[in-house]
């Protein structure tokens, strides 16, 4: 394509995409299984934690789904097309960063 030619960061969407997407849907399973299979007479924070980790997988859910729509952009000009994919990096480094910090706050109420 046209456009891997003019923006090397181009071909990187699609690997970030597909590692946001699948480790999201691992998160969610996860959290679903231990929801699922908690006993009855645990702590109710315990069920706060997998909220707070079952947020950070959906932030991540978020993130793919725009850096893989970000893959549709029509390129216009080299100097607008970098800086569109600039701010989807640092869009999808900020949903990162706010998985982690919420996914640490599940684990921290689980204590």
């Amino acid at each position: 394509m046209a456009r891997d030619a003019v923006i090397p960061a181009f071909r990187k969407t699609r690997r970030i995409a597909v590692f946001d997407l699948l480790v999201s849907i691992v998160v969610v399973v996860v959290v679903v299984v231990l929801g699922s299979t908690a006993p009855s007479e645990i702590h109710p924070l315990f069920y706060f934690g997998l909220i707070f980790v079952g947020a950070a997988a959906f932030s991540l859910l978020l993130s793919g789904v725009i850096v893989s729509r970000a893959r549709g952009h029509r390129p216009t000009f080299p100097a607008a097309d970098a800086q569109f994919f600039a701010g989807i990096r640092r869009g999808a480094l900020a949903m990162w960063l706010c998985a982690l910090v919420t996914a640490v706050l599940g684990g921290l109420s689980c204590w």
